[in-house]
């Protein structure tokens, strides 16, 4: 029958073969398959990394707030407008500045702006 050692190593060596038939080429073409996903320590560090840097940019989301005299500021920048009075509205989680201005016309206005843009 043969050493029992050299059977072994064979029967290794022919497991190992087709688990690489059919996860390299996977890996090769960026292709997640069911199989990298039951196996994740297979799948290419570029591929990790991708996927960690869309998280990190889609986590941007939670940029700050502007404040209300920022609010404001931008208000002067986008018109001639005189500033009369600043509000701050909270709906829900979101902050809302409603600001109240004069027109060089003489109308008197309401602007909404969101603290979170």
């Amino acid at each position: 029958m043969g050493n029992p050692r050299h059977q072994v190593q064979r029967e290794f060596n022919a497991r190992h073969q087709d688990c690489t038939d059919r996860v390299v080429p996977a890996i090769a073409n960026e292709t997640l398959t069911t199989e990298m996903i039951a196996n994740p320590g297979r799948i290419r560090l570029s591929t990790l990394a991708t996927v960690f840097a869309v998280m990190l940019i889609s986590s941007g989301a939670t940029a700050r707030d502007i404040t209300a005299q920022e609010a404001i500021e931008q208000v002067h920048r986008e018109t001639t407008a005189k500033v009369l009075s600043v509000q701050t509205l909270s709906i829900g989680k979101r902050k809302i500045y409603r600001i109240k201005i004069l027109t060089a016309g003489g109308q008197v206005r309401v602007l909404e702006i969101k603290a979170d843009q």
